[in-house]
């Protein structure tokens, strides 16, 4: 038996640890096998402490996300890139709504500023009390409107410019402003050429006097290209608002859009009583 076998069993038989004297006896006289001390090899531990000496290298894994310069660059893109989309939409809202539908509109309500009286009138009202039917309409086609002037009493009375010019409006759908078509030299013109001709072979209408009628329309006009006019869209109703260049209020006029049927019979009764005053003036 080896030396702790031994010493397990003298311990066990004796009930007692052996003496130094009695492990040499025993050893001598061979009861058991003395172990073989263990040597250690101590090469590994000194390689394990010279690695563990050693300072180490931290080896850092290579990022893959963004930079926050990069991050910072994204955001301000789609920030922009939002905020243009956002513009666009409104943009393209506000000229949709701000956009006339085409048709005839008939007046409804119409105030202008008396200096006089120092407040605003209705004319509907003024002409209604005298019997005057006021059927002043605004006809609108493209990005242009036109104006006309017309009411009957005993008789029908229709503007001769009206009729025989053009669009004169132009309007804006994103500043909801209304621009005169023509410059002051193209209206002089236009204007002289259209009294010249529905004057043509009037005995009651002198070249002189068609030459003061046209200053007179000028004049007008010159005023008028001063002015700002502004509109705004209500279901179907067009209110035309007019400004003098100070920015006071001069006019008010509301339009409310005539259904197929009734703008037929407006447009009717207006050609009929042009047509007849072209027949009287015209040759």
């Amino acid at each position: 038996m080896n030396e702790k076998e031994w010493l397990d069993y003298f311990e066990i038989i004796n009930n007692r640890q052996p003496t130094a004297e009695e492990i040499q006896q025993a050893k001598a006289s061979g009861e058991f096998i003395a172990s073989e001390p263990v040597v250690e090899n101590s090469q590994p531990q000194v390689q394990l402490n010279e690695q563990v000496t050693q300072p180490v290298l931290q080896v850092r894994a290579p990022k893959t996300g963004l930079s926050k310069k990069a991050k910072i660059i994204i955001v301000s893109l789609i920030g922009t890139l939002l905020v243009a989309l956002f513009l666009g939409a409104y943009a393209f809202i506000h000229q949709q709504v701000g956009k006339i539908p085409e048709g005839t509109y008939l007046i409804e309500s119409d105030y202008y500023y008396d200096k006089n009286r120092e407040e605003m009138v209705d004319r509907l009202e003024s002409y209604e009390s005298i019997d005057i039917d006021v059927r002043d309409f605004v006809r609108v086609k493209g990005n242009y409107l036109k104006t006309y002037v017309y009411h009957t009493w005993s008789i029908s009375f229709v503007s001769e410019l009206d009729y025989m010019s053009g669009y004169n409006f132009e309007y804006d759908t994103w500043s909801r402003s209304l621009k005169h078509t023509w410059t002051l030299s193209e209206y002089e013109d236009t204007v002289g050429k259209i009294l010249r001709k529905y004057y043509k072979g009037a005995t009651f209408m002198s070249e002189s006097e068609i030459e003061d009628d046209t200053k007179h329309y000028v004049k007008r006009y010159k005023s008028e290209l001063k002015r700002t006019y502004r509109y705004k869209l209500r279901g179907d109703r067009l209110t035309i608002t007019i400004y003098d260049e100070d920015g006071r209020v001069l006019a008010i006029r509301t339009f409310k859009r005539l259904s197929k049927a009734k703008e037929k019979n407006l447009i009717y009764d207006y050609d009929k009583d042009a047509k007849k005053d072209r027949e009287q003036y015209l040759p």
